[in-house]
């Protein structure tokens, strides 16, 4: 006996009262993972966007699917909302915190491209630098520089 895609698929789906679990691979960041999406190169293509194309039909060109249940495993395409990236973003990061959950009034600073930047984040991400062997290796090699008197031209 031969097994449709949407059989197929569904054998590694577990249903709940509300969501359809993937029980299949989950990548990194826990969304789950199903075989090659057609005519693509990619190795595995993300399972609630299998479930979408197999059972609602073809997603249109550009558009992200939102969890409306905010369940990342969820493979329910009821649960599945095509959104464009930027209203996207906005569902997942509605202002009034950054990407990691700083709270933005007192941690936001507007970058010189205008942009609003977490100051929380700056400070991990230069603190990540600053740890780095590159960096200690290059902060020494600028103070040798700046005691011998050599100072490099402007760029």
């Amino acid at each position: 006996m031969y097994l449709t895609s949407i059989d197929r698929f569904m054998t590694k789906v577990e249903l709940t009262e509300t969501c359809w679990n993937w029980m299949g691979h989950t990548d990194s960041r826990g969304y789950g993972t199903s075989g090659r999406a057609p005519g693509t190169r990619s190795s595995s293509e993300r399972a609630h966007r299998r479930a979408y194309r197999l059972i609602i039909g073809h997603i249109p060109e550009g558009m992200h699917l939102h969890h409306t249940c905010g369940n990342k495993r969820c493979v329910n395409p009821a649960h599945l909302k095509p959104v464009t990236a930027q209203e996207h973003m906005r569902l997942h990061y509605p202002g009034d915190c950054c990407m990691k959950g700083h709270p933005w009034p007192e941690n936001a600073r507007i970058s010189s491209s205008g942009k609003k930047q977490c100051r929380a984040c700056d400070a991990e991400r230069k603190r990540r630098t600053r740890d780095t062997d590159e960096y200690r290796a290059y902060e020494r090699a600028r103070a040798r520089r700046r005691r011998s008197g050599v100072v490099r031209p402007a760029v």
